[in-house]
């Protein structure tokens, strides 16, 4: 009598990855394509202890980025294993750093959106405050942003969506106003803008100090440019007023010159 032994084919499994859709989100995925040996299958990830095998398994679902050992068993506890990787998602960290800027005295502002990683930019798009598809761009070149808390929505082709909060500071137009303070001294005073304020005096640069004394009548120019460089201008009239004080030798006579004021005052002392 003769008897036929056949020989199931070799356990063989096609791995499919499916990589993260964002960087960190851990939705990777592992199906298998499985043939040979003996149906049904049972299958296990980074493990051979026999609880950790399901039976007819042939998806692993919600993956991080990594590489994963892959344990396929048949019916006769013929087995195989395979290593699979499960690649990272799109990278779409991003920094979102208010630029403030001036048209003369009107404050106005953008933003400059640093991607972490560059290669991304040829499949992103961008939208001010809005998740809505309808509302992407395809540059972030936001401007005259209203003060207050914002966010840009960056979405990848893959499906990937990142959203970067950022805030936009409220400032007031720059303000200048001119007074005249002591005899022959201009006062400017700045308000709004971003402080600290730098003063031009007929366009000499005074810095931080807001007085000036003159040494001519005319109109006098006053310049003012704060910390965003905006700018604000104003003009006042002022006449020199050129005071002389005659200088008297004491009545001693001790060679010691003295104003009339000091002698004034030294001569109503002597009543």
């Amino acid at each position: 009598m003769r008897y036929t032994i056949t020989e199931p084919a070799i356990i063989t499994a096609v791995p499919t990855t499916t990589p993260e859709i964002c960087i960190g989100s851990e939705d990777g995925t592992i199906s298998l394509a499985i043939s040979g040996g003996t149906a049904p299958y049972s299958t296990s990830i980074n493990s051979t202890a026999d609880s950790d095998f399901v039976l007819d398994r042939t998806l692993f679902t919600d993956l991080a980025a990594g590489t994963y050992a892959i344990f396929v068993k048949d019916a006769q506890d013929c087995m195989i294993n395979m290593a699979v990787t499960i690649d990272p998602g799109v990278n779409l960290n991003a920094t979102a750093t208010p630029i403030y800027e001036c048209t003369g005295n009107i404050p106005n502002n953008s933003i400059d959106l640093v991607m972490e990683d560059l290669t991304v930019a040829p499949d992103v798009m961008y939208a001010l405050d809005s998740t809505d598809p309808n509302d992407m761009v395809l540059e972030p070149n936001f401007t005259n942003i209203a003060p207050g808390n914002h966010y840009i929505t960056i979405a990848h082709a893959n499906g990937c969506v990142m959203t970067i909060d950022f805030e936009i500071e409220n400032f007031e137009p720059l303000v200048l106003t001119l007074a005249q303070g002591n005899i022959n001294e201009i006062t400017a005073v700045a308000t709004g803008g971003q402080q600290e304020y730098t003063f031009y005096f007929n366009d000499k640069d005074n810095g931080t100090d807001n007085t000036h004394y003159i040494t001519e009548t005319k109109t006098h120019q006053v310049r003012v440019v704060d910390q965003n460089g905006c700018e604000a201008i104003a003009e006042i009239f002022m006449e020199f007023i050129d005071i002389e004080i005659p200088n008297f030798f004491t009545p001693d006579a001790d060679g010691q010159m003295i104003s009339g004021n000091l002698e004034i005052k030294k001569a109503s002392q002597k009543y």
